[in-house]
């Protein structure tokens, strides 16, 4: 969120566009615009996700079929990766037992070699982030002034709001598409669609991507490179949701971190091969500590202090 600025440069699209002058007051002035031809994806693109959408929907829970789920997931969010990723990439050489980088070629060639066998388009990944968001948006829209949380897909509020309309509508545009697939349960899932989660008896966030609550399936914990279910662990052991607060630290949790060695560390000597160390990457092990940005914190504070005045005026009139 842009809480104000004097200034700003943005690129967007009319999807963007259209959330952004609904919730701003600005004036704006178009300095580069570029069109194309609005369409489909080519049809063969669309129906590998759709393949992988099934796949991945039948499979989930299904007994002895873990792996072949996790394939089919990283699958389908792989298509929208190919789209945003860099093309220009250097060839890793095996030379001589070593590995070496290609650097016989410029970043434009390389470019320029990306482009002739491409068959996908950056476009592609700008206007599947830009759907997506305007998808939460209206699941923001319907919650309204209750709405406590959201993900990138995900809407967490107080109250009953009723999301029949929006999603019979994208029911009716997965069915056409053929965007839909039965789970082992057999439940039926329609792409697009928010589906219900359940009630939670209490629920507690720190910040982005960093969340815990209790249903009646017990305690949950969703911190980003956290693992579930030491997370919940964790947490249940030290007391349950009272603490989760800053500070709070999750051990033996699954998080890890890259270290980038650039530098070259010659040859060693393990269990009797010698290796040779080139530059390379450590993941290690670490623990998580739950915290907030100095930024965050104080916005929080302001914005706590702004509310309350507003309730002090309430109670006055």
């Amino acid at each position: 969120r842009v809480l104000s600025a004097s200034e700003l440069l943005l690129v967007v699209n009319e999807i963007d566009w259209e959330i952004i002058i609904k919730q701003y007051k600005f004036d704006a002035k178009v300095l580069r615009g570029y069109r194309a031809k609005l369409g489909k994806l080519p049809q063969g693109l669309i129906d590998t996700n759709i393949e992988y959408f099934k796949r991945k929907t039948e499979l989930k829970g299904v007994e002895g079929q873990e792996l072949y789920y996790l394939k089919s997931k990283e699958l389908l969010n792989g298509i929208y990766g190919m789209s945003v990723q860099n093309p220009a990439k250097v060839s890793i050489l095996f030379n001589d037992c070593l590995y070496e980088d290609d650097d016989s070629k410029t970043e434009e060639q390389l470019l320029q070699i990306a482009k002739k066998r491409a068959f996908t388009l950056y476009q592609f990944g700008c206007w599947t982030t830009a759907h997506a968001r305007a998808a939460l948006q209206a699941g923001i829209d319907i919650c309204g002034d209750d709405l406590i949380y959201v993900d990138t897909d995900s809407c967490k509020f107080r109250g009953d709001h009723d999301f029949t309309a929006y999603n019979e509508d994208r029911k009716q545009a997965a069915i056409a598409s053929g965007l839909y697939a039965t789970d082992k349960h057999g439940v039926t899932h329609y792409g697009g669609m928010y589906e219900d989660d359940g009630i939670y008896d209490a629920f507690i966030t720190q910040g982005a991507k960093k969340y815990a609550y209790e249903d009646k399936k017990g305690l949950h914990v969703t911190v980003s490179g956290v693992s579930k279910n030491r997370g919940a662990e964790a947490l249940a052991a030290a007391g349950g949701l009272d603490a989760f607060r800053d500070g709070f630290i999750f051990h033996n949790c699954g998080k890890t971190r890259s270290i980038f060695n650039d530098g070259t560390f010659g040859d060693y000597e393990i269990d009797g091969h010698k290796i040779y160390i080139t530059r390379n990457i450590v993941i290690e092990e670490q623990d998580y500590t739950l915290n907030k940005t100095d930024e965050y914190r104080d916005l929080i504070q302001t914005s706590r202090a702004e509310l309350l005045k507003i309730l002090k005026n309430l109670d006055t009139f």
